[in-house]
């Protein structure tokens, strides 16, 4: 994928202060790994390893620990478009891992102090991807119909939370939602209906709609009927963490560079795959980790979104 310049994405969710205490170690230590996290800090990630302009959307505390996450932003070249808000309070998790999925101990939500998404600079942005984020703000980028750029809604849960008259209304009108298998069940049981039709009627004339499946790969659909799909990579799983994130990135920034909506998925599942590798409890800098994504060959050259010095 050659273009002129890079692709600029928006990327809206979670930004986080992340302390992670791994456990069970040979030693029988447990190891403390502070670092930043959230969906919108992975999809940024994701965006830089493969060279394309990143502005990372969120709200982030008057602290250090906001200080910090600021500072990590700058490290990897992603761009601050958010807001600070006016008190002592960045949104932070506490867990420890034993095995597989860290437990959370602690976690200190943000105020109230929701953006004001008619204040955000969207200027030279090609797409605007939701992370994790709450109903009202997946609600109030549903409504951006005459922006001037591809709106793209990675639900992680978030339409879970809002009443299903509204869901589907909701995804349906996004250019694009990727949803996780257990979402899409999980939505079509407050409906009371199959999964397939909660599929037809997402895509049928509204959002082209990615179903991610895990180790079985992703499959799009359109107009209610499969159009594309492709297979997950074949890797060592260090850490599952992100690899949607990864995927969503992939998938936009293979389809605004001209790609087919195939070529497009398995760019975004090769992504997936080297997020998943990441070897994230040792304590380095996250630029670090932006490096190894970015050495792993993510991407194949043709496929990247522009330059990492962009």
């Amino acid at each position: 994928m050659n273009t002129k310049r890079s692709v600029a994405l928006a990327l809206l969710g979670g930004f986080a202060y992340e302390t992670k205490v791994f456990v069970g170690g040979q030693d029988g230590n447990a190891e403390i790994v502070d670092s930043p996290g959230g969906s919108a800090w992975l999809m940024t990630l994701a965006a830089r390893a493969i060279g394309c302009r990143a502005a990372l959307v969120a709200t982030v505390g008057h602290d250090p620990l906001g200080d910090s996450l600021l500072s990590e932003l700058g490290y990897i070249g992603g761009q601050f478009r958010g807001a600070r808000t006016s008190k002592f309070d960045t949104l932070r998790f506490v867990s420890i891992v034993a095995s597989g999925e860290p437990q959370t101990l602690y976690f200190s939500p943000p105020s109230p102090e929701n953006l004001d998404m008619s204040q955000i600079n969207w200027s030279g942005i090609d797409a605007l991807l939701l992370g994790y984020c709450s109903p009202a703000d997946l609600a109030t980028v549903a409504n951006l119909r005459s922006s001037p750029f591809l709106r793209v809604a990675n639900a992680s849960g978030a339409i879970l939370g809002l009443p299903a008259s509204e869901a589907v209304g909701i995804l349906r009108s996004f250019d694009i939602a990727l949803l996780n298998e257990a979402e899409i069940s999980s939505l079509a049981s407050v409906i009371g209906c199959k999964t397939e039709q909660v599929v037809e009627e997402v895509s049928d004339d509204g959002a082209l709609l990615v179903i991610m499946r895990n180790r079985s790969g992703s499959v799009a659909f359109h107009h209610g009927k499969q159009i594309a799909s492709a297979p997950a990579e074949s890797v060592a799983v260090a850490d599952a963490t992100g690899a949607g994130d990864a995927l969503t990135v992939g998938f936009v920034t293979g389809l605004l560079g001209g790609l087919s909506i195939d070529a497009a998925l398995k760019v975004g599942s090769r992504l997936a795959g080297r997020m998943c590798t990441l070897q994230r409890k040792a304590r380095v800098r996250p630029g670090a980790w932006l490096d190894a994504l970015s050495r792993q060959g993510a991407v194949d050259k043709d496929d990247r979104g522009g330059d990492r010095s962009s």
